[in-house]
């Protein structure tokens, strides 16, 4: 049944992929309905770490019609990454509405935005994934509050116990959990000063997230708040998409919203909501007339559409209001919040600070690059080694169907990939180092384009 329907649902799956960031293709189990609306990203795409001694590109499929069909974690065997295979016995049938999943060691962790949980499931010396049970036959979850988005793990600093934090977005929150013990973990590692209070909420049922707000600091004009131009409810956190582990002293962790220009930073030692940064790009977004006179079209859109950190700690953004690649270090990030609780520093209004001088859009025309997810030359599942700062980057653009590269050290645009080489509208790409290849999904085909990382000519495509 998965083979008959695969070309169809592989279309479905990319034709929503313009909207949001890390997905890519596979196919469906269960029947649909031909209606692109009935998708609902981001699905997502990863390198896996060995299981049985293969590595994967690991495929989530997803749609938000829940009451018509399921969807599908696929796995395509990376032994010939030129012509990836794909392995029928590893598919996982996921809830219909899933945005992300994780793999460490031999579980998988799965979101099921449906009813707001974390499922688990164990790799068997079948080679497939069994959903885990309790001693009654009931299925293990996790339960959270608030539309589970994204998954990430890290150790604690204190014990080296691992965690998994699942970011929420309409609560705008993150909940922590131990994977040893699958028990939340609700209060800091060191108690806060008494007169600055931990930033937690209660989410309901006994559940505890982290809590973001912005309050002004007054750095760019001393005794004066810093601009923060964003509504009430994006400046609490509402809407965040993604997330990345910093570490350092503070184990810091930073979120942001694919349409808002701000970004927030949580320490995990303290439970603070302690160094948040917001941009002001209204004039790249709307337009506006530059000194000769000329009109500049703005792209209507706003928001750091791709997120991404090194071992260093620098942050990495991709912004759809400007097409312009931030980078801000570690240095900048991990700030203390003031004891009158002043967490936010706010740039003034159109300043493009920490934008890279390089131009993904030398015409300004309509025909945006509309810049979007973004791979480091990080190896995957281990990310970049502690300290190591990331060399290379390759970014997707959904306006132009191109794949940019840029050496970061010298900040410099080495390479694009050639007109139709990208099958149309891409927006998720992946690396992997052992061959040399980046994979690259597109929402308007039922294909990932292997491109060569450092030249991104192509070697490949993969579809059913």
């Amino acid at each position: 049944m998965m083979k008959n329907h695969s070309r169809l649902s592989l279309l479905l799956v990319f034709s929503v992929l313009a909207f949001f960031v890390h997905g890519c293709e596979g196919t469906f189990v269960g029947k649909r309905e031909f209606d692109v609306k009935s998708i609902n990203g981001p699905a997502t795409m990863k390198i896996t770490p060995p299981l049985n001694g293969t590595t994967y590109l690991a495929v989530l499929n997803t749609n938000f019609h829940y009451e018509k069909v399921g969807g599908s974690l696929q796995f395509y065997s990376l032994a010939n990454p030129v012509i990836p295979a794909r392995v029928d016995t590893l598919t996982v049938s996921t809830p219909s509405n899933s945005s992300d999943f994780l793999i460490e060691g031999n579980v998988l962790y799965l979101i099921d935005r449906n009813v707001n949980q974390v499922l688990i499931y164990d790799f068997a010396s079948s080679g497939a994934f069994v959903q885990r049970l309790d001693p009654n036959g009931n299925a293990i979850i996790l339960n959270v509050t608030g539309d589970p988005q994204r998954l990430l793990t890290f150790s604690r600093a204190s014990d080296g116990i691992r965690i998994l934090a699942v970011l929420c977005q309409s609560a705008g929150s993150i909940q922590f959990f131990r994977l040893d013990t699958l028990q939340a973990v609700v209060t800091p590692e060191v108690d806060p000063p008494a007169n600055i209070l931990a930033d937690t909420q209660n989410l309901g049922n006994g559940k505890v997230g982290t809590k973001f707000y912005m309050t002004p600091r007054q750095v760019e004009v001393p005794g004066h708040d810093d601009n923060i131009a964003l509504t009430f409810l994006e400046t609490q956190g509402v809407g965040s998409n993604d997330l990345v582990y910093l570490g350092g002293n503070n184990e810091l962790i930073f979120t942001a919203a694919f349409t808002t220009t701000g970004i927030f930073g949580y320490q995990f030692k303290t439970f603070f909501n302690s160094s948040n940064f917001a941009w002001d790009l209204g004039q790249f977004r709307d337009g506006y007339t530059d000194a000769s006179g000329m009109d500049i079209p703005g792209t209507g859109e706003n928001g750091f559409r791709g997120l991404a950190a090194d071992g260093a700690g620098t942050i990495f953004l991709t912004s759809r209001a400007d097409n312009g690649l931030y980078a801000v270090p570690l240095s900048i990030l991990d700030q203390p919040k003031e004891s009158d609780s002043r967490n936010t520093r706010g740039f003034p209004a159109n300043a493009q600070r920490f934008r890279l001088p390089i131009n993904f859009d030398p015409n300004q025309t309509f025909n945006f690059p509309k810049l979007g997810q973004l791979a480091l030359d990080c190896p995957p599942v281990t990310g970049c080694a502690q300290n190591q700062a990331a060399k290379i980057a390759w970014i997707v653009g959904f306006g132009t169907n191109k794949v940019y590269r840029v050496d970061l050290t010298n900040e410099l645009l080495t390479a694009t990939s050639a007109d139709g080489a990208v099958d149309p509208s891409p927006q998720r790409v992946t690396w992997y180092p052992t061959a040399g290849f980046i994979y690259v999904a597109s929402p308007a085909a039922d294909k990932i384009t292997i491109l060569n990382d450092a030249t991104l000519a192509v070697v490949g495509k993969l579809s059913n």
